[in-house]
């Protein structure tokens, strides 16, 4: 009866970055789409020219990568040499709301035709920097927001999906392949037709910011020792830090799996707090 009123009590684990996390169980990703859906835009065919403005190496190399991903898949974008409508840089807004973007995509186009008249695809250093993006991920983000550029809309909330909502973890899976290749089946038609000023509109696609999270908890109480097991899994973090009673305990290497583990001293009902880390030991 006392090891199940202890267990009981650390359940109450607060997680500062788990929005996702399960106790006592794994967590269950959410349905993914078949067929990525399709925006009411695209380009005449699955070829595409960018102008990369970039002017680092490092997003240089990100967004090369990124296009690289989707030509492998079967959507060449090709770089242009001085001029395209459709162009690729990074910026950085640390402000608090301008932190919530991981990056965006505006596009005008015609809503009668669907036809795209220009497209500016951006990334946030600034957020990327302050929830540990590591390079991999500042990728996955390039390439859903090539994605949206290209005529993709999000997938389900939750779903393995380049185009999932909020995606940080996922590159280009094969429900993305398949929405592409919906969209460019067919070659359209829409360059005889003008380009009415009435008909041309403008939105804004907008990829969350994604802290890193601790998921998939499990406790497990050693009454003998008095000591508790704690075991997870934490994304986009290398260290989950752990705080006993609002007192700080030593971090917990995660391993390249994303798991983690560590066994404590249980001394009473108080609350544990596991926080994911990234490489420079910032939440």
């Amino acid at each position: 009866m006392k090891r199940n009123k202890i267990l009981a009590s650390v359940s109450t684990v607060a997680l500062a970055l788990g929005a996702l996390a399960t106790f006592g169980g794994n967590h269950v990703d959410a349905a993914t789409k078949s067929i990525t859906p399709a925006l009411p835009y695209r380009y005449k065919t699955d070829t595409a020219y960018f102008l990369d403005k970039s002017t680092s190496a490092h997003y240089k190399g990100v967004w090369n990568s990124a296009t690289n991903a989707w030509k492998k898949n079967g959507f060449a974008w090709k770089a242009a040499a001085n001029h395209s409508k459709t162009t690729l840089s990074s910026y950085s807004d640390n402000s608090a709301s301008g932190l919530n973007v991981a990056g965006y995509d505006k596009v005008q186009y015609n809503k009668t035709t669907g036809k795209i008249i220009s497209s500016e695809v951006r990334l946030n250093r600034a957020a990327f920097k302050k929830y540990g993006y590591n390079t991999a991920e500042r990728t996955n983000v390039a390439e859903h927001e090539l994605g949206h550029a290209l005529g993709l809309d999000h997938n389900l909330k939750g779903s393995v999906s380049v185009m999932n909502p909020a995606n940080r973890y996922y590159s280009i899976q094969g429900c993305d392949v398949k929405g592409m290749k919906k969209i460019y089946s067919t070659v359209a038609s829409f360059d005889s037709v003008s380009d009415n000023a009435g008909d041309i509109v403008t939105v804004v696609n907008y990829t969350p910011a994604v802290k890193s999270a601790v998921t998939a908890v499990k406790t497990s109480y050693n009454a003998k020792t008095k000591s508790l097991t704690i075991t997870g899994k934490a994304k986009g973090a290398s260290k989950v830090a752990v705080s006993y009673n609002a007192k700080a305990l030593k971090p917990v290497k995660v391993s390249k799996k994303g798991q983690f583990k560590t066994t404590v001293k249980f001394t009473g009902y108080k609350d544990f707090t596991l926080t994911g880390l990234n490489a420079k030991g910032a939440a």
